[in-house]
C-alpha cells in the first residue's frame, strides 16, 4: 500500500510539473543568405506568456559540429509581436547564427527540454540543456543563395508545435504569424514592411532628395492597405509621381503581393533634422511604421580627401621633412579645396574612426588650395597650409581605419575607409589627384615610385596658392617647440 501511494504521489507530482510547463515552439528563424549573412533572427509562439516567468524561459544556440552550445539568451530579450487569443508572438534579432551541416537550438524552461530544433541534419547534444538528446531537423533549410530578407517558417493549423510543418524559404514575417499558419482556425490580418527604416537627406536648395524604397506586402486582408506619410514626406508607387496624401494599395483574395513603392523627403524645407515616419494600416491587422530620419543640411563645401599617410616607412618615411622618420608624427591627411569660392575652415574636424583628431582654427583656403594635417613633429618646406594634430597625434590605425572631415554641425564633407592596404610603408592617393580613386602612391601615375607627396599633386607639382604654415594657435606652437627641443636636448625620442 506505502509502495501505492508513494507510485501515486510521483506520478501526481510529475503530472503537477508538465501543466506548469509552457506551450512554446520555434516558430520560424533566419540563418543564412547570399553574401554576407544579414536579418539573422527567431521567433518563438509562447501560449499565455502572462502565466509564465520569462526570464526562466531560455534558448541555446547549437554547434551540431560537437554538439556543445555556442551561446543562450533568456527570452526576456526578445521582443512580443502579434497575438491570436492566448498565443502571442516573440521575436529577436541575433547576430551570428551558425550556417548548418548542421547546428541547432533549444528551448529549455527551468531546466526542462521543451524542444531540439536543428536544421541541415540531427546531432547528438554533448552539453547544455539538451546533453544526450538528438536534435529534430526542420527538414528544410537556407542556403547561400536564400535572400536576405526571407526566413523558413511553420503552416498549418492547430495549438501545437506538431501540428505544423517547416517551409523552404520565404519572405520573413518576424513579429507575426506566418502566411498560411492559423491558431484554432484562426488568421490574423496581417500587413509588413521591410525595411522598417530609411535615412532621407538633402542639401538645402537642392530638395526633395531621392526617393528610398521599401517593400510592403500582406495576407489574411479584409480590405485595402493604406500608408498615410507624416508631415514632411511623400510617398510614390512608381519613384516619379509623389504626393503627401495617403497611399492607398488594394489586396487580391487577402493577399497583398510584395510591393515596391517609395517615400522621400518634400523639397523647400529649411536646414533642421526631421525624425518622419509612414504609418502602414489595413483592417483588424497590428499597424506597421516605416521610420525615416530625415535631415536637410548646408550646401557642403567641395573639400576633398586627397591623401592619407597612416604608415610612415622605417627607412624612407619622413614625410613632415623634419629630418626623423616617425611612425606617428610623419602620418598625414592631405585635404585639397576643389571648389570655386574662398572657405574659412574655422570648426572644421578631422577624425579616424575612433574620434576628432584635429579641429581647425580660423582660416581661409582659397580654391585649389591644400593644407595637411600630420601627426607631429616639425613639418619643414611643406607646400601649402601646414598643421600639425591638434589632439596631439592623429593615430591611424595602419591596418585598418577611417578619415572624415566633417563641417562644424557634423555633416561629413568628406571620408575615406581603407583596410590593410594602408599598411604599405606609403600613403594611400588618389590617382588622378582629387577626383580618382585611391591607390598605393608609388603606383599612381606620376609618382615616380615615390612614397608621399604631402601638398603637392603626385608628380610633385605644389597645388595653387601655397601659404604659410598656419599653427592653431602661436601660443600652442611655441609651447610644443619648447618642449619638443628640450626632449630633444636630454636625448628622448617620440615614439607612437
Amino acid at each position: 500500500m506505502k509502495r501505492i501511494l508513494s507510485l501515486s504521489l510521483l506520478i501526481l507530482t510529475g503530472l503537477f510539473l508538465w501543466a506548469q510547463l509552457p506551450n512554446v515552439w520555434i516558430n520560424e528563424f533566419h540563418y543564412d543568405n547570399s553574401g554576407t549573412d544579414s536579418n539573422e533572427g527567431i521567433e518563438i509562439v509562447f501560449e499565455e506568456p502572462v502565466a509564465f516567468v520569462l526570464d526562466d524561459l531560455n534558448l541555446t544556440l547549437y554547434n551540431g559540429s560537437n554538439g556543445a552550445p555556442y551561446g543562450s539568451v533568456s527570452f526576456a530579450s526578445f521582443v512580443p509581436g502579434d497575438r491570436i487569443g492566448s498565443f502571442v508572438v516573440f521575436y529577436r534579432r541575433f547576430n551570428g547564427i551558425q550556417n548548418g551541416s548542421p547546428d541547432g537550438f533549444s528551448l529549455d524552461y527551468r531546466g526542462v527540454l521543451l524542444q531540439f530544433l536543428s536544421y541541415e541534419g540531427s546531432f547528438l547534444a554533448t552539453a547544455g540543456p539538451a546533453a544526450g538528446m538528438v536534435s529534430v531537423d526542420a527538414g528544410v533549410a537556407e542556403t547561400g543563395s536564400t535572400a536576405e530578407d526571407e526566413s523558413l517558417q511553420l503552416s498549418g493549423d492547430g495549438r501545437v508545435y506538431a501540428d505544423f510543418a517547416w517551409n523552404v524559404p520565404a519572405r520573413a514575417s518576424f513579429g507575426s504569424f506566418n502566411p498560411g499558419q492559423y491558431i484554432d482556425g484562426q488568421a490574423l490580418p496581417t500587413v509588413m514592411v521591410a525595411p522598417d527604416e530609411c535615412s532621407l537627406m538633402y542639401e538645402t536648395g537642392y530638395g526633395p532628395c531621392s526617393g528610398e524604397a521599401f517593400t510592403v506586402w500582406g495576407y489574411h486582408l479584409g480590405g485595402a492597405v493604406v500608408l498615410s506619410p507624416s508631415e514632411h514626406l511623400e510617398l510614390s508607387a512608381d519613384n516619379i509621381s509623389y504626393n503627401s496624401l495617403p497611399l492607398i494599395v488594394n489586396p487580391t483574395g487577402g493577399v497583398l503581393d510584395p510591393i515596391l513603392l517609395f517615400v522621400r523627403l518634400k523639397a523647400g524645407l529649411p536646414v533642421a533634422d526631421y525624425p518622419e515616419s509612414v504609418s502602414i494600416e489595413s483592417d483588424g491587422a497590428s499597424d506597421r511604421i516605416l521610420y525615416c530620419t530625415g535631415s536637410v543640411i548646408p550646401v557642403l563645401p567641395d573639400l576633398v580627401i586627397n591623401e592619407i599617410l597612416a604608415d610612415p616607412g622605417a627607412e624612407n618615411g619622413d614625410a613632415n621633412a623634419d629630418g626623423v622618420v616617425h611612425s606617428s608624427n610623419d602620418e598625414f591627411v592631405e585635404i585639397v579645396h576643389n571648389g570655386s569660392a574662398p572657405l574659412n575652415l574655422a570648426g572644421f574636424t578631422l577624425s579616424d574612426a575612433l574620434g576628432v583628431k584635429h579641429i581647425f582654427c580660423s582660416f581661409v583656403l582659397n580654391p585649389g588650395e591644400a593644407v595637411v594635417v600630420f601627426g607631429g613633429g616639425m613639418p619643414t618646406g611643406i607646400p601649402g597650409f601646414v598643421m600639425k594634430a591638434s589632439s596631439g597625434s592623429l593615430g591611424l590605425n595602419n591596418g585598418g581605419d577611417g578619415v572624415f572631415l566633417r563641417d562644424p554641425y557634423h555633416h561629413v564633407v568628406d571620408s575615406y575607409v581603407y583596410g590593410s592596404e594602408g599598411g604599405n610603408d606609403q600613403s594611400l592617393t588618389r590617382d588622378p589627384d582629387l577626383t580618382g580613386l585611391f591607390v598605393g602612391h608609388s603606383l599612381a601615375f606620376g609618382s615616380g615610385g615615390s612614397p608621399f607627396s604631402p601638398g603637392t599633386h603626385i608628380d610633385g607639382e605644389p597645388f595653387a596658392g601655397p601659404g604659410p604654415p598656419v599653427p592653431l594657435n602661436r601660443i600652442g606652437f611655441a609651447l610644443v617647440f619648447f618642449v619638443s627641443g628640450l626632449l630633444r636636448f636630454v636625448g628622448f625620442r617620440f615614439k607612437k
